[in-house]
């Protein structure tokens, strides 16, 4: 999914702004890289395999509700 964010983000960004931008979303990824796995991690130990799915959910979710406030 990388390559993807990626070039939607270089689509989505003047020229003169890609140096920023791609910073910015790389520093995302690996902050999302990290956090993810662990979150899962300790989500699974206290609430069993499907609390892992329920903050998997609870993430898209998340991610969907700031996408639609952002576009509005």
């Amino acid at each position: 999914l990388y390559p993807v964010g990626f070039a939607w983000l270089l689509e989505s960004v003047p020229e003169s702004r890609y140096g920023a931008a791609s910073g910015a979303f790389a520093r995302a990824y690996g902050l999302g890289s990290l956090a993810g796995p662990l979150a899962c991690a300790a989500a699974a130990q206290r609430f069993g395999s499907s609390g892992m799915f329920a903050a998997i959910a609870a993430a898209g979710c998340a991610t969907l509700a700031l996408g639609v406030v952002r576009r509005s």
